[in-house]
């Protein structure tokens, strides 16, 4: 289906980042250090920092799922979690502001 051909058709240069990301281990983060972030500032570098290694890890941990390229649901996740992958990278590419990170998370979480 069209999903398949959109998966396979991912750029070299996006499927080598989510694999580097996904070859890196998550920052174990306790409450208190979220809430020991004040500004807002703060907590967009951790998030700019951390979402990409914990999204790359869970398309790498779907992409060795059985079965999943029979699996059109799983595809759309997988579609959805690469999306929101490139997302956080360009906004830290980008260099958005709080609020334009902010917007950007709004809109992967609909």
């Amino acid at each position: 289906p069209a999903t398949r051909r959109a998966i396979a058709a991912l750029p070299a240069a996006l499927t080598k980042d989510i694999a580097d990301f996904a070859g890196r281990e998550p920052t174990p983060l306790s409450l208190q250090e979220i809430l020991a972030m004040q500004e807002p500032i703060q907590a967009q570098r951790m998030l700019m920092d951390e979402l990409p290694v914990r999204l790359a890890n869970r398309i790498a941990h779907l992409e060795n799922l059985a079965l999943i390229d029979e699996i059109e649901e799983m595809l759309l996740v997988r579609a959805d979690f690469v999306k929101s992958f490139a997302a956080v990278r360009r906004a830290k590419r980008d260099s958005a502001t709080p609020e334009q990170f902010a917007k950007i998370l709004r809109e992967l979480k609909q």
